[in-house]
Parts: C-alpha cells; sequence; structure tokens
C-alpha cells in the first residue's frame, strides 16, 4: 500500500513539473519588441477613434494608412514616456503616463491627421492658436526671414472651379513670402523637467516645431500635464488635469475626469505587455559608447627629451479645444 502510495506522489510530482508552463506577465523578462508594444497601443487608439472615417477633405486618409500613422504617433508617446519625468510611481509609472497623455490627445485631437500635421483651417484647434495633437497652445502662426525678423503676408488669390457645374469661385489667402519660416509668437523652452513659455525667438520651440516631431509634441504636452496636476494637487486624481484642460483648477474638472478615467479604463481592461524597465530598455536605449581612439601625449622628461605616451581615450559618456471626428 505504501508502495502505491509513494508512486503516486511521484507521478503526482512529474506531472506538475513537467505539465508547469509559467504564463508570461509584464514582470518577466519576456522577450516583446518595440513592435509589440506598439500594437498594444494602437489597438486601443483604434478603438477610442477609428481612423478613415472623418469626412473633413484635410483629415481623410484610408483605414490602413490611418492605422499605420497610428503606429508612429504610439512610437512617440511611448519614447516621449520613456524620457521624460513619469507622472506615477511603481513599476508601471511610465506606462501610466504614456496611457495619460494619448488620452489626452485623444481627446484634444481625436489623432485626426489634419491636426497632426497642421493641415487645413481646422488643423489648429482654440482659433488657430492651439498645435500638435496635444494642442498645446502657443499662438496663430507668424513667419520669419533668414535674420529673424516678422515678414508680413500678401494676399494671393485664384479662381476655383465648383465640381459638377462651369463656374468658378474667387478664394484667397494670406502667404508668406519664399524663403520664410513658420514660428509662433509663444515658444515653449524645455527646463529641468518643467518648462516655459518665452517670445524670444531664438529659443525653444514653435508650434510647428512640435508638428514637425510628434514625440517633441507629447513631451511639451507632458511637461504641461506635470505643471496641472501639481498646481491642483489639492484635487482628487481624477481632476488635476483640470488646469490642462481649462487653464486654472476651478474649471474644467469633467474634462479632466474624461482624459484621465479613460487612461485608467484602458489599463485596467487590457493591461501593459511591459514593465517600466523593459519600456524603456526597448525606447529609450543608453547611447552606445563611442568606439575609442588612441591619443598621442608627449611629455617632457627631466633630460629635456621627449617621451610619448599611447593611452586609450574614453568618452564620458490654455485652454484647449477638443476637436471631433
Amino acid at each position: 500500500m505504501k508502495r502505491y502510495t509513494l508512486h503516486a506522489i511521484m507521478l503526482a510530482a512529474l506531472v506538475v513539473l513537467v505539465g508547469w508552463v509559467p504564463t508570461a506577465s509584464a514582470d518577466d523578462k519576456t522577450q516583446l519588441s518595440a513592435t509589440d508594444v506598439q500594437k498594444w497601443v494602437v489597438e486601443r487608439m483604434v478603438m477610442w477613434a477609428k481612423p478613415g472615417i472623418t469626412l473633413h477633405p484635410p483629415a481623410m486618409e484610408s483605414f490602413d494608412d490611418g492605422k499605420a500613422r497610428y503606429g508612429l504617433i504610439a512610437d512617440a508617446a511611448l519614447r516621449a514616456a520613456s524620457k521624460n519625468k513619469s507622472m506615477f510611481g511603481g513599476s508601471k509609472g511610465r506606462l501610466r503616463t504614456a496611457a495619460l497623455i494619448l488620452s489626452i490627445a485623444m481627446f484634444e485631437s481625436s489623432f485626426r491627421k489634419d491636426v497632426d500635421m497642421n493641415l487645413g483651417n481646422e488643423g489648429r484647434g482654440d482659433g488657430g492658436r492651439s498645435w500638435c495633437l496635444m494642442q498645446v497652445q502657443l499662438g496663430s502662426p507668424i513667419y520669419m526671414d533668414e535674420s529673424g525678423k516678422r515678414v508680413i503676408l500678401t494676399q494671393a488669390c485664384k479662381n476655383v472651379p465648383i465640381p459638377g457645374t462651369e463656374q468658378v469661385i474667387r478664394k484667397c489667402e494670406y502667404v508668406p513670402p519664399p524663403g520664410a519660416k513658420a514660428s509662433t509668437p509663444s515658444r515653449i523652452v524645455f527646463v529641468g523637467n518643467g518648462y516655459e513659455i518665452t517670445t524670444d525667438q531664438t529659443r525653444g520651440y514653435s508650434g510647428q516645431d512640435l508638428v514637425d516631431d510628434r514625440e517633441l509634441c507629447f513631451s511639451a504636452g507632458l511637461r504641461i500635464v506635470h505643471n496641472s496636476f501639481s498646481a491642483c494637487s489639492k484635487l482628487p486624481v481624477l481632476e488635476r488635469l483640470s488646469a490642462y484642460a481649462s487653464g486654472n483648477c476651478d474649471d474644467g474638472h469633467e474634462a479632466s475626469r474624461k482624459r484621465v478615467g479613460t487612461a485608467m479604463r484602458w489599463l485596467s481592461e487590457r493591461p501593459p505587455p511591459v514593465n517600466d524597465e523593459q519600456l524603456v530598455a526597448l525606447f529609450a536605449p543608453p547611447p552606445e559608447p563611442a568606439p575609442s581612439s588612441p591619443v598621442e601625449i608627449s611629455k617632457p622628461s627631466l633630460s629635456g627629451l621627449t617621451l610619448s605616451f599611447r593611452i586609450e581615450s574614453s568618452t564620458i559618456v490654455s485652454r484647449r479645444l477638443a476637436l471631433q471626428p
């Protein structure tokens, strides 16, 4: 009887040992790629704002083209969350940060192509003063010449045919002279983990700079989010984005709850496939050290002769306007 009992115990142990396969979790060192994490983000972006459905001409695109563009947006947001100060602590604080800035971008822009790329008259919100997916308010566009002096726009008109008719309509717009560089009256300057706004055209970034570089857009927006959370720290967490949404902590509570709550629900329904350590390794890896090169150092000896030593060098190393689709 004891022999059968012993055999049964050994068989059960063998089954457990052979059949046990640990499930992958974000804390495991799983071999996930940056593409896998991007897919996790794009999946949610598509659920929030399906691409290819808007009828606004500058924003029109196919579903496939829009989804490919979403991949670039996801990559930029993940890089910004990996490189900048995290909004939250814990092993997934940076991932929560990424979820929050993407939720804000969705409410501010619906990830629309024209807002993403500053196309057409509705590519900027808040009367043309807010820029990029995070709708950072830096003012309506201005144009500068090569010397940094502001230039005057000139009116250009042309006849545009009306589809389906033989009639034309005269359309006029103000255009900058050739060679002029786009800028904004205000510019955002990164200072440590914070920011400041300046009118000095030689410092910081313009609205068009944020459009041209999505990671820069998310980094700027994230710093403003930090400022909002700090200014509204006495409010519940769900309402600490009020200053970002309205310009002060007394208003914008509902907008804040929607943006923060949407990010929280995403992470609850579909937890991230990695942790912060893995995220940083994938999207903000340390730079590779520069290859060492020999350096000749000459040192005079006591006898007046020159002795040469060969060594290896080492490298030391506002108010925002939510746009609807």
